[in-house]
């Protein structure tokens, strides 16, 4: 019995044997066959690791060059216009602005465009909706970028594609925490124009209609200054890790034509890096206030509510504000919400502020764009826009830096009795600039319908009369160092003297540090900084009155015009030194000849042409000269 046994046994042991042979000879089999795969050349066609094909192909469409941000004026015209019976100074300049922000603004999600590594067309980057290239992708991983306790930030995909993605995003938040802070950031600027809003958006304005429909329109009732409010709040932000070879982005079955409809001169190849959640609200603030007034308040009322702190007692809230409005585009939240916050009070404003979101209710706000031949550049859009941009006001606040205004056409600016004067007031307000006789009770005479067909008084400045000085002094500091126009209404009323006589003069006979304004001889006008000075010519009647305008400019040097000329009687553009000083400074008869002075008033600007028309067709008018 024992032999059969045995004999059985050493049968199973030899089926054993052959069967480990078969085995190894299998994967003998397969390690040559691996062997081979290794050794052989492989087609392009058929595996992106052979990468050269596809460098070429991407390298095709060019690098992405950054765009330089630019504002230029390229036309800048001024005009005056009449709004009633009120004068506005309006300048209008053609603008050019270049924008190249960082980030893509979202105000239409685009779900099955805009998501972490998909690829895109550069030469579409600036329409409304990007191109992708549609062609089959390798595997990613996307990673939420935001530190907040969670085990679990990413995912590894086979595939990159919007439902892979998607599904992705949604395992990366259902482990996240839920609870987000607020921290919303505020920013704002001033718009004028629909081409500024779209600026302010980061969109190109014939997209504007697009993006944001009628939400912000500008109201046309009025005449409003307005300001975009921008309050973004984070959420959390999906990127795409970075691949550093084609065979991390394409599947292996793509080939290098499959990429030649998509990628070629002028049209390089790119894809999302990141896609920002949260949630975004833009605010058009409208009012009837200055704009000043506005950009105050928005910055009290916002900084505030933001930081949860209190408003200032002496700030004003914006619902405060002349004839407000507030429009408003929500992403990831409720216009209407926001509006009511806004109008409400500050604490309405400050709460809606406060509230935090939730991870699963932010929305796509930004994204970021990488270079596909470069996958570590970031690509910056480029938003070029050019619009007339035009702003008015008054004549008067339209001429800065005034210095004094001397006018008896009012009798609320002067003092005296009915034949002398004894302190002429500063119409523009400035009291220290006010003018005083420099040692006598009175400065000068007063002549009671002197001028406008016998209707306005005159000052009468001469030697001689009791108990007036023939000037008043006042402070010249304001015409040193800078540029500066007098605009003056005067006349001789004799030709015959010894010249020359000024009506506007000091003490000083160092160079630059003497201003003097006068009649040089019976033909010619004079403005003289003391030996740096320009003499005009004129056929002008001095013993008339007429209307005197002085221009000094450190760059244009020095120019008198002698009533509506619209060329100057002199100019002199080497005269650029400005006054160091003005001691002694006086208006009236400096040697003593009589003359008249009906008007006198000066800038701390070189006047432009639009404005030095206004001013002397006004007294052209108001003199009847």
């Amino acid at each position: 019995m024992l032999l059969p046994e045995i004999r059985q046994q050493w049968r199973n042991i030899m089926k054993q044997i052959k069967f480990i042979q078969m085995m190894l000879s299998v994967a003998l089999l397969l390690l040559f066959a691996i062997g081979c795969s290794n050794d052989d050349p492989v087609s392009s066609d058929s595996n992106v690791n052979n990468n050269a094909e596809f460098t070429s192909i991407i390298q095709s469409g060019g690098d992405f060059t950054n765009p330089v941000p630019a504002n230029d004026t390229l036309a800048d015209t001024s005009f005056t216009d009449y709004i009633g019976s009120e004068a506005y100074f309006c300048n209008t300049k053609t603008i050019s602005v270049t924008e190249a922000p960082a980030n893509f603004p979202l105000f239409d999600p685009n779900a099955d465009i805009i998501y972490p590594g998909n690829l895109l067309q550069g030469a579409s980057l600036e329409n409304a909706t990007p191109d992708p290239i549609p062609v089959k992708r390798a595997g990613g991983t996307i990673v939420m970028t935001i530190l907040n306790g969670s085990d679990s930030v990413s995912r590894y995909i086979p595939v990159v594609d919007l439902a892979s993605v998607t599904q992705a995003q949604n395992d990366i938040i259902s482990n996240a925490s839920n609870a987000l802070p607020a921290r919303f950031t505020f920013t704002m600027e001033e718009v004028h124009t629909n081409e500024e809003l779209a600026l302010s958006l980061d969109v190109k304005a014939q997209y504007l209609k697009a993006k944001v429909g009628a939400s912000l329109d500008f109201s046309s009732d009025k005449q409003y200054n307005r300001f975009l409010v921008k309050l973004n709040q984070s959420f959390f932000t999906m990127a795409y890790q970075l691949p550093t070879s084609y065979a991390e982005i394409f599947a292996p079955e793509v080939t290098p034509s499959d990429l030649t409809p998509y990628i070629g001169a002028g049209n390089p190849g790119a894809f999302i890096g990141s896609v920002t959640y949260g949630r975004i609200f833009y605010l058009l603030i409208e009012s009837t206030e200055e704009s000043q007034e506005i950009k105050a308040s928005l910055d009290a009322s916002f900084n505030a509510a933001v930081s949860s702190g209190s408003l200032e007692t002496d700030a004003r809230y914006l619902s405060e504000l002349e004839s407000v409005n507030v429009k408003a585009y929500a992403m990831g939240g409720e216009s209407a919400d926001a509006i009511s916050a806004i109008t409400t009070d500050f604490e309405s404003l400050k709460n809606f502020l406060s509230q935090g979101g939730t991870i699963n209710t932010g929305v796509p706000i930004s994204y970021v764009v990488r270079s596909l031949s470069n996958p570590s550049k970031i690509v910056n859009v480029k938003i070029n826009t050019e619009y007339d941009l035009t702003e008015c006001i008054t004549v008067q606040q339209s001429f800065e830096n005034s210095i004094f205004w001397y006018r008896l056409d009012d009798s609320r600016f002067f003092e005296g009795t009915s034949t002398r004067i004894s302190k002429l007031y500063n119409a523009f307000g400035d009291a220290t600039l006010d003018a005083i006789p420099p040692s006598s009770t009175y400065g000068c005479e007063l002549i009671s319908g002197g001028i406008a067909g016998g209707t306005l008084p005159v000052m009468r400045f001469r030697s001689g009369v009791t108990n007036t000085d023939g000037m008043f002094q006042y402070p010249g500091l304001n015409f040193v160092d800078t540029n500066y126009t007098v605009f003056a209404v005067v006349k001789l009323e004799n030709t015959a003297i010894s010249y020359p006589e000024m009506f506007m003069f000091g003490s000083s006979a160092f160079q630059n540090q003497n201003l003097s304004l006068g009649f040089r001889d019976n033909t010619r006008m004079t403005l003289s900084h003391q030996f740096n000075k320009l003499d005009a010519n004129t056929t002008a009647d001095f013993t008339q009155f007429n209307i005197y305008t002085f221009v000094f400019d450190k760059v244009e040097g020095m120019k008198v015009y002698v009533n509506n000329e619209t060329t100057p009687s002199g100019i002199d553009t080497t005269k650029t030194a400005p006054l160091t000083a003005y001691l002694g400074a006086r208006i009236g008869s400096q040697y003593g000849n009589a003359l008249q002075i009906a008007e006198i008033r000066a800038y701390g600007v070189a006047v432009n042409d639009e404005q030095r028309k206004f001013v002397v067709d006004e007294l052209l008018t108001k003199f009847s000269l």
